[in-house]
This record gives structure tokens, C-alpha cells and sequence, in this order.
């Protein structure tokens, strides 16, 4: 049964990214984001059957790298705090 966490918690935000490895286009993103973030960016169809590949053979590794993304990069609650100086 799911059960629901407060929301911007990084409780929420584990359990969405602990299944998540992102494959997106490259438009620049990355470099907000730590070097070991669970996202491979493509530019081409090539770069798109590498990621494919990469992510079928090492889900675990890239799947718990995104889930530390999530919480240090998503995380309202953590980032509200460091923006307001709390």
C-alpha cells in the first residue's frame, strides 16, 4: 500500500526516484546537476541507443544516483531553507 508523504519531504522524493534514471535531451541541464545525477542526456538517435543500453546494464548504480539527485538538487523543503537562510 502507498503511503503518502508530506509534500517536498525527501522521504516523497526517494520513493518516486528510487525506480527513476532519466534519459532526456541534452539542453544544458547538466551542469546544475551533480556529475553522478542518475540522467543521461542525448543529442542523437546514437547517443539515445547508448543510453538505453548503459542504463539496461547498471539500473541499480544510476537509479540510486538519481535518487541522491532528487533530494539534494528537488527537494523544496531543503532548498527553500537554504534560500532563505534557515
Amino acid at each position: 500500500m502507498w503511503r503518502s508523504a508530506p509534500a517536498g519531504s525527501a522521504t516523497a522524493l526517494r520513493l518516486f526516484w528510487r525506480w527513476a534514471v532519466l534519459i532526456t535531451e541534452d539542453t544544458g541541464a547538466e551542469r546544475y546537476l551533480p556529475a553522478e545525477n542518475g540522467f543521461r542526456f542525448i543529442r542523437s538517435a546514437a547517443d539515445a541507443e547508448t543510453a538505453v543500453r548503459e542504463v539496461l546494464h547498471d539500473w541499480s548504480r544510476l537509479s540510486k544516483q538519481a535518487g541522491q539527485c532528487a533530494v539534494e538538487v528537488f527537494d523544496s523543503v531543503r532548498n527553500l531553507r537554504r534560500i532563505l537562510d534557515f
